[in-house]
């Protein structure tokens, strides 16, 4: 019995040992292996950086020695262009004394056959230009004339007719228009034509038509004098002779055609009391 309580004592402590050592031999593994890590985590980084700025250095040299290429190269070739235009200038300059001593070379008569072309050639430029000078003036003449034209405005009681309303009171029987021409050139051939939408509304020099032109007005007047002419800033004179019987207000149109120009259109009221 005794013998069985020893020997399980002795398995009991080697275990332990064996357990002991195990402990020890993990500890020193994970120290080890911490301690390695921490060389590798710290060495690794600066080993790689090395290498990268070997290669950094490396590129940066290799750009280096193309750039002074480049410059090498440049120079070389501002080296050549200004070799070239010296050369250049060079045989201008030499082209330019032979055109010299050839001149000198000229004998006096040669000389003054020459200046005598030189005369002629300015006078024939002036000749010319004076010739240029006239038709532009001459164009410019002309043209002026076509741009004139006759403009004509209508007054009553000394004010412009176009959308006023004229008021025509008992006891008179007419307005006095005036055809003024504003214009910078003569109006010829004026006629004068009212559209109303009021029947029997004028009489007098006025001719009623069966037909209106204007769709807005039924009845339209023709006035029966046609004027021949009106000078530039002159005026002349004709007579609405209104049918006073008629009360109200009424919208009316005047149309004054004359040659080189389209109708002259007038929009109006007339006011009969």
């Amino acid at each position: 019995m005794e013998k069985l309580e020893i020997e399980e004592l002795i398995s009991k402590r080697i275990t332990e040992a064996k357990l002991d050592v195990a402990e020890k031999r993990l500890q020193f593994v994970l120290r080890f292996g911490g301690a390695l890590l921490v060389i590798l985590g710290v060495l690794l980084p600066i080993v790689m950086t090395e290498r990268s700025s070997f290669r950094m250095d490396k590129a940066i040299d290799g750009m280096n020695n193309s750039i002074q290429e480049m410059k090498k190269d440049y120079q070389n070739y501002m080296q050549m262009a200004a070799e070239q235009n010296k050369i250049a200038i060079e045989r201008m300059d030499k082209e330019i004394e032979g055109i010299r001593s050839d001149f000198k070379d000229l004998s006096r008569d040669q000389k003054e056959v020459l200046d005598q072309s030189v005369v002629k050639l300015d006078l024939s430029v002036a000749k010319t230009e004076k010739t240029i000078d006239d038709l532009t003036k001459n164009f410019a003449a002309s043209r002026g004339i076509q741009l004139r034209k006759p403009d004509i405005i209508c007054y009553c009681d000394k004010i412009s007719l176009d959308k006023t309303t004229i008021t025509v009171t008992p006891g008179v029987y007419g307005k006095i228009l005036e055809l003024r021409n504003i214009g910078d050139a003569v109006a010829e051939n004026i006629r004068v034509k009212v559209y109303t939408n009021t029947e029997y509304l004028l009489y007098g020099d006025w001719q009623n038509l069966s037909v209106s032109d204007e769709a807005d007005y039924k009845f339209a007047y023709n006035h029966y004098n046609i004027i021949q002419s009106i000078d530039a800033k002159n005026s002349e004179y004709i007579q609405m002779t209104f049918n006073n019987e008629i009360h109200g207000e009424y919208p009316m149109l005047l149309k004054i055609f004359y040659a080189q120009s389209d109708p002259k259109i007038i929009t109006f009221n007339v006011e009969i009391k």
